[in-house]
């Protein structure tokens, strides 16, 4: 998936060219829905302020809940590389990082961000797969840590949408209309049409099945995006 495009913040391009704050080789590498700075032995994540309909980062608290939700979430596995949130304090000209925890009540916060523990580039699997180095043994590794934490993760409570047959039509149908005022080429609408009604048909007669997974304790907090790149 190609990221979005979104202009950069005034104050992320000053953090990004303020050798005080991030050092000398600091650099901007773009995702899907975030802006991730590399510097030195740290990497920070900063949401980009969207609503794509699957997720909503659009005001300054959904961009904070979210970075805590991601601490949480990814300090289950890999709690040392995941290391704090952190908030922007201005002047906007002069940005500077500071552990949400120290950040005292009524300062005006220019955003909120994910500090991890950066690691080499090489260390991605899609890196170590086109380089010839991931093995078998690897992959079996990584499969019993993933089956682990969907075995121990937790279930989604009865009386709440998440899983519900309803919900996960409505989440799909969320990419059709998103994509409605995008200009394509009438071939490429055609198809997206023929996408959706499929999408629609789909939705309807898997309803029971996503209804039944949901009582059998199978709708899990796992991870929506777990592939061998970076992740979003």
């Amino acid at each position: 998936m190609s990221p979005v495009i979104c202009d950069q913040p005034a104050w992320l391009v000053a953090l990004l060219h303020n050798p005080a704050a991030l050092g000398d080789d600091a650099q901007c590498l773009q995702t899907h829905i975030s802006w991730v700075l590399l510097a030195g032995s740290r990497a920070y994540k900063f949401k980009k302020p969207l609503s794509l309909g699957f997720l909503d980062f659009s005001t300054l608290d959904q961009r904070r809940a979210a970075c805590l939700e991601e601490l949480r979430i990814n300090r289950r596995t890999a709690p040392g590389m995941y290391e704090a949130v952190v908030a922007v304090l201005g002047p906007v000209q002069q940005p500077r990082l500071v552990p949400l925890d120290v950040v005292q009540q009524g300062t005006e916060v220019l955003d909120y961000g994910v500090q991890m523990q950066r690691f080499a580039d090489d260390q991605l699997l899609a890196q170590q797969l086109a380089a010839g180095t991931l093995t078998s043994a690897h992959l079996d590794t990584l499969a019993q840590q993933v089956a682990h934490l969907h075995a121990r993760a937790c279930v989604a409570p009865a009386g709440r949408d998440w899983g519900s047959s309803t919900l996960v039509r409505q989440q799909a149908q969320a990419n059709f209309d998103s994509l409605a005022s995008v200009l394509l080429p009438d071939t490429d609408r055609a198809r997206l049409a023929d996408l959706q009604r499929w999408t629609q048909h789909e939705g309807q007669r898997l309803a029971p099945l996503l209804t039944q997974r949901k009582i059998s304790g199978f709708v899990r907090e796992c991870h929506g995006d777990l592939h061998s790149a970076i992740c979003c």
